[in-house]
Parts: C-alpha cells; sequence; structure tokens
C-alpha cells in the first residue's frame, strides 16, 4: 500500500514537475503562435528593405519611379534582387503606392505591433540596426514612407 501511495505521489509531482517547466519555457521564449507572427513579420520588414533597395537601383537606371513592383522585374531587379514582392504568409503582393517624382510608399500587414514585439522580446532588438524606429509599426496595416536620396537624383 505504501509503495502504491509513494507511486502516486511521485507521479503527480512529476506532472506537476513538467507543468511548470513547460509554462516557465513559454514565459521565457513565448508561444509558437507568438514566435510565429514575430518571425512573419520580421520577414516582411526585411521584404521592404530590400524591394526598397532595388526601387533606388530601378530610380539610378530609369531616372523614375517604377508604376508597380512588377516593373522591378522588367529590368531585372525584382526577384532576383528582392526576395519577394509578396507577404510571406498571405501572399498578397506588397502595396506600392507612388506619392511624388522622387517618394513612395511600402506597405504591409503586420500580425504585431512593434512596441508589442519588442516589449516581449526584451533579449534583442526585434529589427535590429540604429533604423530602427524608423519601422515602427502598428498591428495591422502599415505604410512606410521612401524618398529617393538626393545623391541618387542628381549625381
Amino acid at each position: 500500500m505504501k509503495n502504491e501511495t509513494l507511486s502516486r505521489a511521485l507521479l503527480y509531482l512529476a506532472i506537476i514537475v513538467v507543468g511548470v517547466i513547460v509554462v516557465w519555457g513559454f514565459l521565457l521564449v513565448g508561444s509558437p503562435s507568438f514566435n510565429r507572427k514575430l518571425s512573419a513579420d520580421r520577414n516582411r520588414i526585411d521584404d521592404l528593405g530590400q524591394i526598397s533597395f532595388v526601387v533606388e537601383l530601378y530610380f539610378g537606371q530609369q531616372k523614375k519611379l517604377p508604376d508597380n513592383l512588377i516593373d522591378l522585374d522588367k529590368v531585372g531587379y525584382g526577384y532576383g534582387r528582392a526576395r519577394r514582392l509578396e507577404d510571406p504568409t498571405s501572399k498578397k503582393p506588397y502595396d506600392f503606392k507612388v506619392k511624388d517624382l522622387y517618394s513612395y510608399e511600402l506597405c504591409a500587414e503586420f500580425e504585431l505591433a512593434s512596441k508589442e514585439a519588442e516589449l516581449e522580446k526584451r533579449r534583442y532588438n526585434y529589427y535590429g540596426g540604429s533604423s530602427r524606429t524608423y519601422w515602427e509599426h502598428e498591428k495591422g496595416h502599415h505604410c512606410f514612407l521612401f524618398e529617393i536620396p538626393v545623391a541618387k537624383i542628381n549625381p
């Protein structure tokens, strides 16, 4: 009888210890769902940064902004340079809007607000680098304004 009671007590203790470890793990690294959203948003920021670089290359060659992102591919600057011209999760193209001769917006749908992600991931910089504040965004649809550098306009 004592062995059976001791065995049950050890089983319950083991279940409690495993439960505590699992909860602690989620608190330490975040839930799988949160980390998937964080990773997807980081990919979106990387994509938009690469697309803006390719738009500048296009402007340097064509002396104008492209009408749309597909135009980047027509002159060899599309998919080869910019990893993706579409959202990694929804597969919808990123929004590209020409504002005037030298400025444009790139837009994406974010799953997390950047401040929420930064708060949850204090151990490292959400976007990295000194441009971190430029990439701040709310959850949902957000557009970033880009301007062609003066050096590219008047070389």
